[in-house]
């Protein structure tokens, strides 16, 4: 099997969007430290680059305006597309589409347009669907409905990147699976969230029996993985970018061990979770305040959603950190006095 080489050297010209976001954001910095030059295109200014100023280009916009991307695109070799709407809900629920479908397809054809060389399109593990007695791969084909907008609108932002690489832009899909480490304790990056949490004793429940799998990747790993698909991944194929599956229950047995930090976790039956969900969405709807949990992601806890992240590991050499020592340096991290980013 020949596998596409893209010429990424150093000083190169990128194009990024979602540098404001978790996994953006650790991929600008490497990035820049890399030598590239970056045209980054949100609504709000980059911060904390400071001293890479000279390397960036911000172009105020979004990926809903076709003509903010073309402007931003000029002059750019490559682009790496990672922004979405993830959150759990919104009043409009038009959103999904609009942004993480139709806002990928905008970035799609800018770069068709402009020739670039390679986009690197971010999507999400959650396409592929719940695992069955084998972990989920990308060839994995899904049984199970949509559980949530946000999978179905990413899975067809993926249908349109395929045709988009049958028509001869280079680009390249990965999906990223539950992702953890250093950084802003968003909704992006929930189970560091969710650590913080455990760690000042503010958290200490688990979805039904806590027995259900996940694949918990480390963000150094998740990063290395889109810069290889960057580099030397297939046009047109997708790349699962996981870690070790876990359950719940091992994934706090685990933080206790790493901690030191004892916690008595008790569970919740998934009725009841699915009944204060639709509490939740309720009140949501009448007064716009986010719900803590929504019924559809409740939904989700009955399944397992462990992944096989063979194809990235032979063919991008893509890294897989042992869950022990990615969450030792994220628990030292918040250790360190960041409980509050």
């Amino acid at each position: 099997m020949q596998l596409l080489a893209v010429n990424f050297a150093h000083m190169s010209t990128v194009f990024l969007t979602g540098y404001s976001g978790f996994i953006g954001g650790h991929l600008v910095k490497r990035l820049l430290k890399e030598g590239h030059k970056l045209h980054l295109l949100g609504r709000t200014a980059p911060t904390g680059l400071e001293e890479y100023r000279e390397q960036i280009v911000w172009i105020k916009g979004d990926i809903e305006s076709k003509t903010n991307i073309i402007s931003a695109m000029e002059g750019c070799e490559t682009a790496f597309h990672l922004a979405g709407y993830a959150k759990l809900w919104s009043k409009d629920p038009s959103i999904w589409f609009r942004i993480n479908t139709l806002g990928a397809e905008n970035v799609m054809e800018a770069a068709h347009q402009l020739h670039l060389k390679r986009l690197v399109h971010t999507s999400t593990a959650g396409t592929i669907g719940p695992s069955g007695i084998q972990p989920a791969n990308e060839e994995t084909i899904r049984l199970h409905d949509f559980f949530h907008p946000y999978e179905s609108s990413k899975f067809l932002s993926e249908e349109r990147a395929l045709r988009y690489a049958q028509r001869g832009l280079d680009l390249v899909v990965v999906n990223p699976t539950r992702v953890y480490g250093p950084g802003e304790l968003s909704e992006s990056n929930a189970f560091s969230r969710l650590a913080a949490l455990y760690l000042q004793g503010r958290w200490n429940t688990l979805p039904g029996d806590g027995n259900r799998l996940g694949s918990y990747a480390w963000i150094g790993d998740v990063v290395d993985g889109m810069l290889a698909a960057m580099k030397q991944g297939r046009s047109g194929e997708r790349y699962l970018l996981g870690g070790e599956n876990l359950s719940y229950a091992d994934f706090f047995r685990q933080l206790e061990t790493i901690s030191g930090k004892q916690v008595q976790m008790k569970t919740v039956s998934l009725p009841l979770m699915l009944i204060f969900s639709q509490i939740q969405t309720w009140r949501a709807n009448l007064t716009g305040k986010p719900p803590l949990i929504v019924p559809s992601w409740v939904r989700k806890y009955a399944y397992d959603w462990s992944v096989d992240s063979g194809k990235a590991v032979m063919e991008l050499n893509y890294p897989l950190t042992s869950f022990q020592k990615g969450m030792t340096e994220t628990v030292n991290w918040l250790q360190n006095g960041n409980f509050n980013q």
